[in-house]
């Protein structure tokens, strides 16, 4: 679910996983390493239909690239270091305005310094944790996100050199 390539990098990956019968998960790393683990949801078990909502799998789509040479949605230019910009996710792709949230890849490409990115609905504050990691100038890594989308249809990315 996440491969580490060099020696003290930072990765950060999301994943579904089922909760064993006992009401844990486990981790399994090939090499020593410390691991982190922010929950972002979870699932009901219940059977049948749920007024909560189901989880609705679409072909991916892109709803926005900030390179100047990509044809998607959205402004242009490079994220500055603590930057944040807002990214209208209803209504692009197939995400209808009835959509609670966003499953999305996120990718981070030609990186000013190692750092992070942060995704969060639009409208609320920032979360302290990272979506994805990168650790090297000139990175790009890719990562999964769910995140909520904010009441204006909207959510956020916030991006941190660690200079």
């Amino acid at each position: 679910m996440l491969n580490v390539t060099a020696v003290n990098q930072t990765r950060a990956n999301l994943v579904t996983v089922p909760i064993g019968v006992s009401g844990q998960v486990r981790l399994y790393t090939l090499t020593g390493t410390h691991l982190v683990v922010d929950v972002t949801g979870y699932y009901l078990d219940q059977p049948g239909p749920t007024s909560a909502g189901r989880t609705i799998v679409v072909s991916p789509q892109r709803i926005f690239d900030s390179r100047e040479t990509e044809p998607a949605p959205g402004p242009r230019g490079r994220i500055p270091n603590g930057g944040t910009i807002e990214i209208t996710a209803i209504g692009h792709g197939s995400v209808p305005n009835n959509a609670a949230a966003i499953i999305a890849t996120v990718t981070a490409t030609e990186a000013s310094a190692p750092g992070f990115v942060t995704a969060y609905p639009a409208g609320t504050p920032r979360p302290e944790t990272s979506n994805l990691d990168l650790d090297t100038f000139n990175a790009t890594a890719a990562g999964q996100i769910m995140v909520p989308i904010g009441d204006n249809g909207n959510i956020m990315l916030y991006t941190l050199a660690n200079r």
